[in-house]
C-alpha cells in the first residue's frame, strides 16, 4: 500500500511540473509580446497624445485553455492568480478592442466632416 501512495504521490508532483511548465511559458510569451510590441510605450503615447490605442497581438491561451480544468492540482492561491492572470488579460484585450473600435467611429465621422466641409471651404475661400 506505502508504493502506491508513494507513486501515486510522484505521478500527481509530475503532472502539476509539467502543468506549471507548461503554463508559465505561455506566461513568458504572453509578458514577451507586450515587451516585444513595447505595448505599454504604445499604450501611453496613444493616452497622451489622444491617438488610437495600439493592436494587440498576443498568442492564443493554448495552455491554459487545456489545463484549466486541472488548475485545482496546484496548491492555493495559485489557481486563483492563475485565473485572475488571464481573466484580467481577456479584459484588456476586450478593453483594446472597444478603444479601437471607438477610435476608428471617430476617424470615420472626422473624415465624413472633411469631405462635408473642404469643398465649400474651396469655394468660398479660392482653394
Amino acid at each position: 500500500m506505502f508504493v502506491i501512495d508513494r507513486l501515486h504521490s510522484l505521478l500527481h508532483r509530475t503532472e502539476r511540473r509539467n502543468l506549471a511548465s507548461a503554463l508559465i511559458g505561455e506566461i513568458v510569451a504572453v509578458l514577451r509580446a507586450f515587451e516585444v510590441n513595447r505595448l505599454v510605450e504604445q499604450l501611453e503615447v496613444a493616452a497622451n497624445a489622444d491617438g488610437a490605442a495600439p493592436k494587440l497581438n498576443l498568442p492564443p491561451f493554448v495552455a491554459y485553455k487545456a489545463i484549466a480544468q486541472k488548475i485545482d492540482r496546484f496548491s492555493l492561491p495559485l489557481p486563483r492568480q492563475i485565473v485572475f492572470f488571464y481573466t484580467r488579460l481577456s479584459v484588456i484585450e476586450d478593453d483594446l478592442r472597444s478603444i479601437i473600435r471607438q477610435s476608428q467611429k471617430k476617424m470615420r465621422i472626422g473624415k465624413r466632416s472633411c469631405k462635408r466641409f473642404w469643398p465649400s471651404c474651396r469655394t468660398r475661400f479660392g482653394w
